[in-house]
């Protein structure tokens, strides 16, 4: 009985003198984690327009490469996923200027001529964008 009581307070002891710095090894080695497996989506604002012999433009920001024949996943500003297909793609001095087909049968435009919105341009690491706020 003396025994088991010893080895009890020498653990209570022990509890008591370490346990909040464990505690917080545990805390850190769980942010840390954290920070290494999750990604951020990296968005560009993008404008649409509907010109006047119904040709749809869209202007893309430059870090936005974009072949022909491929889809673009636009967001307008309500959150609603709208498709286009790039017909073809101009570099111009401060963006992209591309040629856009509705990847969908509906027509994104209802009376609007101009469709503002954003695009997914790539993922950025969560560590890398805490410590890169940190270091500036």
């Amino acid at each position: 009985m003396n025994s088991s009581r010893t080895n009890l307070n020498w653990q209570n002891r022990l509890l008591i003198r370490h346990g909040m710095s464990i505690a917080m090894l545990i805390l850190f080695f769980g942010i840390a984690v954290m920070l290494i497996s999750f990604d951020i989506n990296t968005k560009a604002n993008v404008e649409i327009i509907q010109q006047d012999d119904g040709r749809i433009v869209g202007y893309l920001p430059k870090e936005y490469p974009l072949p022909s024949d491929s889809i673009i996943l636009f967001y307008d500003t309500d959150g609603k996923e709208i498709r286009f297909k790039a017909l073809d793609s101009h570099e111009e001095a401060d963006c992209n200027r591309c040629t856009l087909m509705p990847a969908i049968e509906s027509h994104p435009f209802d009376k609007a001529t101009k469709i503002n919105g954003t695009v997914i341009t790539g993922k950025i690491q969560l560590m890398r964008l805490v410590f890169n706020k940190w270091i500036r």
